[in-house]
């Protein structure tokens, strides 16, 4: 019913089957119910999928945010470009290549 410090670890990891999983901050009742329930199973590996290559405040702030607003501003219908406002981030536009963000990097750290 409680959120287990397994439950937080897994909530914090960037393996595939942890990725938007474990949001109850107190209760892990609803996300049991919704769907986003995960047990820890193998360890975690701590951080975010794309991994930030900056030591800068600034950056490691608002990288997602920049990179929503390049993805909003490049051309095509615009009900595609406001998705990307509200779209998980790793969403993009049917047949359009990824952005390239130039904050983030794919490698593992």
């Amino acid at each position: 019913m409680f959120v287990t410090p397994s439950h937080h670890r897994a909530h914090h990891g960037r393996n595939p089957q942890y990725i938007d999983k474990n949001y109850g901050g107190v209760l892990i009742l609803f996300d049991r119910l919704f769907g986003t329930f995960e047990p820890e199973g193998e360890k975690v590996d701590y951080g975010i999928v794309r991994q930030v290559r900056s030591h800068n405040i600034l950056t490691l702030n608002l990288h997602e945010f920049a990179d929503m607003m390049r993805d909003v501003l490049r051309p095509g219908p615009l009900w595609l470009r406001l998705k990307h406002i509200w779209a998980p981030p790793e969403w993009t536009r049917p047949g359009a290549l990824p952005s390239a963000g130039v904050s983030v990097d794919n490698r593992a750290a």
